[in-house]
């Protein structure tokens, strides 16, 4: 099982863009965020 775990995103969504890229080009099954989002549209992203 491959397992992501991001933290400390801070909206800073062009990098969020570049790593769930690599988080699906290696097919992790579970994404663990150990938080530090600031808006609402960081959240959506990452649920996306």
């Amino acid at each position: 099982m491959i397992i992501a775990i991001l933290s400390d995103i801070h909206d800073n969504i062009w990098k969020l863009k570049q790593v769930s890229q690599e988080i699906n080009k290696h097919g992790a099954e579970v994404m663990v965020f150990c938080g530090d989002f600031c808006a609402p549209f960081t959240l959506k992203q990452l649920a996306d």
